[in-house]
């Protein structure tokens, strides 16, 4: 929802996408297989994982792009109505993970804190320092509004699914959502952060 509105377009979203594949591509086998550690889940397994309907409707996508095929307005408006229902489904689901975190044992949890901070600030501040010594050492120029979806997507908080794995692999959930808790609050007073910085080294 944030890229959609500050990448009003599709462009951005379609970075976005990308973005989303790669981690979803990591976390479905890197990091089921941390889950997994000492079970008998095989890499195939962690694969068809990532047959979902994420990844389905990314490459139908993609497919409808290329070929150049305009949908209808009778099948895309109401597609289109439907998909941005997704933004107040995602915030109704994440209340009721957040409704569930024991605020007092959060604040027990130093490293929760240290983790969310690593992740949200100084990820994306090395991010931004690396890919731009990376462009001004090959000599290329990277489209400003990948470089920033980029940024953005890496200073995110912790992804709710991340809390559903860890319950259905027998992980430690309640760090799992404390995590979860703690990023997306912080989130408030990074992003802004990360925006500004974007702003100053992307322009």
């Amino acid at each position: 929802p944030l890229i959609d509105t500050l990448f009003p377009g599709g462009e951005g979203l379609l970075y976005a996408t990308l973005f989303y594949l790669a981690s979803s591509t990591v976390m479905w086998t890197f990091g089921v297989y941390v889950f997994n550690r000492g079970s008998s889940t095989n890499i195939n397994q962690n694969f068809k994982n990532l047959l979902n309907p994420n990844t389905f409707a990314f490459v139908l996508g993609i497919l409808v792009m290329i070929i150049g095929f305009k949908i209808p307005n009778i099948i895309h408006i109401p597609l289109k109505g439907l998909g941005k229902t997704t933004i107040y489904l995602s915030m109704i689901y994440i209340g009721a993970i957040l409704a569930q975190t024991n605020l007092s044992g959060i604040f027990r949890h130093g490293y929760v804190f240290v983790l969310s901070i690593n992740k949200m600030v100084l990820l994306p501040l090395v991010l931004i320092l690396l890919l731009k010594w990376v462009n001004t050492l090959l000599l290329l120029e990277m489209d400003q509004t990948a470089f920033s979806v980029v940024i953005l997507q890496s200073a995110m908080p912790c992804m709710a699914v991340m809390v559903v794995l860890a319950k259905s692999f027998g992980a430690d959930d309640r760090h799992a959502t404390e995590n979860f808790f703690v990023s997306t609050i912080l989130s408030l007073l990074t992003l802004p952060l990360i925006i500004f910085a974007l702003n100053y080294f992307v322009g």
